[in-house]
């Protein structure tokens, strides 16, 4: 049996450069299919390293969001499985 994998995804559109912010996602991926579920957050390419936004006043916020974002997510996927 497989079972669905949830990551953080960083400016999937490859849209984002020195100037314009790239969009932070969460990705449930099952089987063939793919979900992206917004976080509303948005950094500069310099400011996400590791799965982590680093270099802004709000960094911390921001991290915490999303891993607020992913726990509801993972809890989702678990209730449902």
């Amino acid at each position: 049996m497989s079972y669905p994998t949830i990551s953080v995804v960083f400016d999937r559109r490859k849209k984002a450069n020195n100037r314009t912010p790239g969009f932070i996602e969460i990705r449930v991926a099952y089987q063939y299919n793919k979900k992206y579920i917004s976080t509303g957050l948005k950094v500069l390419p310099k400011n996400w390293k590791n799965g982590r936004v680093t270099g802004v006043m709000e960094a911390k916020m921001m991290n915490q969001r999303i891993e607020a974002i992913l726990n509801k997510v993972n809890d989702s996927v678990n209730s449902l499985i």
